[in-house]
C-alpha cells in the first residue's frame, strides 16, 4: 500500500501541524531529562544553533524522493529474523559475539519465509491507510485577558438550567494554553442500580469504545482523547485534546453511543 500509493504531501502537512502545535504548547518537564535529550539531537550529524531545540520535534523538510527511497526497502526480502532461546536443538551455534562472548548462528533466510509473508490480494483488498484526519485542530490562537490574573478562578460558572440539563464553564486563566476538557454525565437511575445493569452498563461503555478504535487512532494523532465509563446512576463521556477539534469529536463518541446497536457478533 505505501509503495502503490507513494509519498503523500498531505500526510506530513498533518504530522508537521500536529507536531509543531505540541512543540508550541509543550508542558514544562525535568530539567536533567531534557538537558540529556538535547545533547543527544547533534550527535553524528550538524543541527543548527536555531534548530537545536526544534530539531527533535519538528521536520522542516519535506523529501518525496527521499521517502520513496525509504519505502522500497520495506520488502518481504528485505529483513532479518531473529530467534531466541535458552536451547537451539536444530542448529549449532558456533560463532561467539566478541562483547558478551554469545554463542550464535547465522544463515540465509529459506526461500518460503520470503514468499510465505508476502500479502495475498484478498487480504491486501481488506487494509487501507490512514484518511485524512478530521480531527486535526483549525485554530490554535488564544484569547487573554487585557490585564494580568493575579488569582486564578477556583470555581466553575454556571450558564445555564434547566429540568433537563446544567451547563458549566471554568475558563483557563492560568495557563493559557488552546488544551480543553468536555465532561458530560447522562443521568440515568438504571445505570448500575442493580449486579446485572452494573455489568451491562460496563459491556456498553466497552463495547462502544471498541467500536470507536478508528476514531480513537484519529484522535490520538491529534492529541485528543476521549473516555466512556459509568458510575451509580451515570454513563460518563469526556474528551480532551486542543480545543478546536473537541466538539467534533464528542459528536462522534455521543453519535456513536446513541445509535449503538447490539451485534451478535
Amino acid at each position: 500500500m505505501l509503495v502503490e500509493g507513494g509519498p503523500q504531501e498531505w500526510y506530513y502537512q498533518e504530522l508537521l501541524l500536529i507536531s509543531k502545535a505540541k512543540f508550541d504548547f509543550k508542558d514544562k518537564e525535568d530539567a536533567e531529562t531534557y538537558a540529556r535529550t538535547l545533547s543527544k539531537c547533534g550527535h553524528n550529524q550538524y543541527v543548527p544553533p536555531h534548530q537545536v531545540l526544534s530539531h527533535i520535534s519538528l521536520s522542516s523538510v519535506y523529501d518525496a524522493d527521499l521517502i520513496s527511497k525509504c519505502i522500497s526497502y520495506l520488502n518481504p526480502g528485505n529483513y532479518r529474523l531473529f530467534i531466541g532461546a535458552q536451547e537451539h536443538k536444530v542448529v549449532e551455534c558456533k560463532l561467539e559475539e566478541k562483547h558478551f562472548g554469545i554463542l550464535h548462528h547465522i544463515a540465509d533466510m529459506p526461500s518460503h519465509m520470503t514468499s510465505d509473508v508476502k500479502c495475498s490480494p484478498s487480504v491486501a483488498k481488506m487494509l487501507h491507510l490512514p484518511g485524512r484526519n478530521e480531527f486535526l485542530p483549525k485554530n490554535l490562537s488564544v484569547t487573554k485577558p487585557a490585564t494580568p490574573v493575579d488569582t486564578p478562578a477556583l470555581e466553575s460558572v454556571l450558564l445555564r438550567k434547566n429540568d433537563k440539563f446544567e451547563v458549566w464553564f471554568k475558563q483557563d486563566d492560568q495557563f493559557f494554553t488552546p488544551h480543553g476538557h468536555i465532561g458530560l454525565t447522562i443521568s440515568s437511575e438504571y445505570v448500575g442500580n442493580s449486579p446485572v445493569n452494573h455489568l451491562l452498563s460496563t459491556l456498553l461503555c466497552e463495547i462502544v469504545s471498541a467500536e470507536l478504535q478508528e476514531q480513537s487512532y484519529s484522535a490520538s494523532t491529534a492529541n485528543s482523547n476521549f473516555t466512556i465509563t459509568h458510575g451509580m446512576g451515570s454513563i460518563d463521556v469526556g474528551v480532551s485534546g486542543f480545543s478546536s477539534g473537541l466538539p467534533l469529536l464528542l459528536k462522534t463518541v455521543l453519535q456513536r453511543l446513541k445509535t449503538f446497536k447490539v451485534n451478535a457478533q
